[in-house]
């Protein structure tokens, strides 16, 4: 795998490749059956994050692999007692995480939205006599910077809502069946995560596309079990 990365992406791809395949070997021999195990799996979700954004400004992917990165933790952290069941701190530790989480994907970011501005009037709008509709212009903007703003916060709370309902059983009864519900709840609500992230990229119809493989996910861990 490192060899393939640094074969397609460079010195870049290769200088994130060499620590997650040691972040990830060090989570299936070392930190896996150990406290510091969720820790360790979310940095591999971020590292995977930034392997992703190697080809481009990784600075800009650095918010979105810290937000998937501390969902990653809360999921692994539930994942740590689906055979044992757990105390109701831990449901409320993981739910308070999966708001920042929701919080943190729901705000779209200034450039994100010039970007979406860009995309949707690239050359100024005109009438047939070649002149700029000033009034059509702001209003196209308006609508634009509207939605721009809006479906990552609508992206969001879709994924909050499900999960965070997940989670909000197992404080009421923290049995090993509700937490592998939340798990699973985790798992397949990660799309709508990154459909957010991706939104709030400024690809507000990809990142649609992306949450669109959520009830996808939930559909198909009715047949087969996503953890």
């Amino acid at each position: 795998g490192v060899g393939l990365a640094a074969a397609v992406g460079g010195r870049r791809a290769a200088a994130l490749a060499v620590p997650l395949a040691a972040t990830i070997w060090g989570y299936d021999l070392l930190a896996k059956n150990t406290a510091a195990g969720p820790a360790v799996m979310a940095a591999c979700r971020g590292l995977d994050v930034l392997l992703g954004a190697s080809g481009g400004r990784m600075s800009r992917a650095l918010p979105a692999a810290a937000t998937v990165a501390a969902h990653t933790w809360t999921v692994t952290a539930l994942s740590r007692r689906e055979v044992t069941g757990a105390d109701a701190t831990l449901p409320m530790r993981t739910l308070a995480g999966t708001a920042l989480v929701a919080a943190s994907a729901a705000v779209a970011v200034p450039g994100a939205r010039h970007a979406a501005l860009r995309t949707a009037n690239p050359a100024g709008a005109t009438d047939r006599a070649g002149t700029v509709d000033g009034t059509g212009v702001r209003a196209g903007r308006s609508r634009s910077a509207t939605i721009s703003a809006l479906l990552p916060a609508v992206l969001a709370g879709w994924y909050a809502a499900r999960y965070g309902a997940a989670q909000a059983a197992v404080v009421r009864d923290p049995s090993a069946g509700r937490v592998r519900a939340a798990v699973g709840a985790g798992i397949t609500g990660l799309p709508a995560l990154q459909g957010a992230l991706t939104a709030r990229g400024g690809a507000g119809l990809l990142g649609v596309a992306v949450a669109a493989a959520a009830p996808l996910g939930r559909r198909l861990a009715r047949k087969v079990s996503p953890t």
